[in-house]
């Protein structure tokens, strides 16, 4: 009798360790998918692949990404810690937050700022691939903060203007953000 109930509670032990091994396995899967749909993500922006970037976001990519997540390599113990609800460290230690960890509205938009400091006009040639509305837009659908700015303070608003995004100026408006005062 002793052995019976022995064996029943080692096979109900075992069958629930079985369960939560398996939950826990679905739920790292898809933390690794996250992940790497994220990194895509970020590496599609500062290639300036627009349809990738349409691809991924409807794949579930999460548009509140940001820059750092690209050089980040997946482990199992952050995914534990992000699974368990512990906050982590994000940015990378030694790298100041405005030059490597933008977020992705502010890396899509920023595909003009290396053209425009070396010449200003090169953004109004017919050779520029300039930013989408519909991805900017989508960006703002998935969650990317409408008010973060770049290194030099210059903020989405600014960057919807010269590319005369009307939708997402609308939007950025509607969220309260306000562009630079200081631009002329």
């Amino acid at each position: 009798m002793k052995s019976k109930h022995r064996r029943l509670i080692l096979l109900t032990i075992s069958g629930l360790a079985f369960a939560l091994s398996i939950g826990l396995g679905i739920a790292l899967h898809r933390d690794a998918r996250q992940c790497q749909l994220n990194r895509d993500l970020v590496l599609a922006l500062s290639a300036y692949n627009d349809p990738h970037v349409m691809d991924l976001l409807r794949n579930g990519a999460d548009a509140k990404v940001r820059e750092s997540t690209s050089t980040a390599k997946y482990s199992y113990r952050r995914a534990l810690i992000r699974l368990f609800g512990r906050s982590e460290r994000t940015v990378t230690p030694g790298i100041p937050k405005s030059t490597f960890d933008r977020g992705a509205l502010m890396l899509y938009y920023n595909r003009a700022l290396e053209f425009e400091h070396e010449d200003p006009a090169f953004v109004d040639q017919p050779t520029f691939s300039k930013p989408n509305e519909a991805v900017a837009s989508a960006l703002l659908d998935g969650g990317a903060a409408p008010d973060e700015t770049d290194p030099d303070g210059t903020n989405a608003v600014f960057w919807a203007a010269r590319f005369h995004h009307d939708v997402v100026l609308n939007r950025l408006a509607t969220a309260g953000c306000r562009g630079r005062e200081d631009i002329n």
